[in-house]
């Protein structure tokens, strides 16, 4: 498992920090993209970090299935597919738990976020359904 997860198990300052960076970013770049699990959750998580909350035109939830997301782990490490589906199994659940410890997070798509099910997408697509998503809502304005 990566190092960063394994460490915000033990202690939760690593999320706090890494939460706290996205959100200062955010707040003070003007156009920017913000990607982590929970980006779409900022705007919530401020206030119990005592912080301003960051305000998003746009909010994108990536999904695809645990084989899928298993077999790109296998694939990108070199490693079997059961290794990459313990590894995703063990993950989300990990991740839901330790969110809603946290912030009081249900780990579920928002309400008013854009839903790309990227199983069939490479990186350079699901970038490219994003950025016409958000140039669609641009153009609206």
């Amino acid at each position: 498992f990566p190092r960063l997860h394994e460490l915000a198990e033990k202690d939760a300052k690593y999320d706090y920090l890494l939460e706290k960076k996205q959100m200062e970013f955010a707040l003070k770049e003007k156009n920017c993209v913000v990607g982590t699990r929970l980006a779409v959750f900022l705007d919530v998580i401020a206030p119990k970090l005592k912080m301003e909350k960051p305000k998003f035109d746009l909010k994108v939830w990536l999904t695809a299935p645990v084989e899928v997301r298993a077999k790109r782990i296998a694939d990108r490490d070199v490693r079997s597919m059961e290794e990459g589906l313990g590894e995703v199994v063990y993950r989300d659940s990990s991740n839901a738990e330790r969110y809603y410890k946290l912030y009081g997070i249900d780990y579920r798509m928002p309400r008013g976020s854009l839903k790309i099910d990227n199983t069939r997408l490479n990186a350079e697509q699901t970038a490219g359904m994003i950025i016409s998503a958000a140039k669609k809502l641009s153009n609206k304005r």
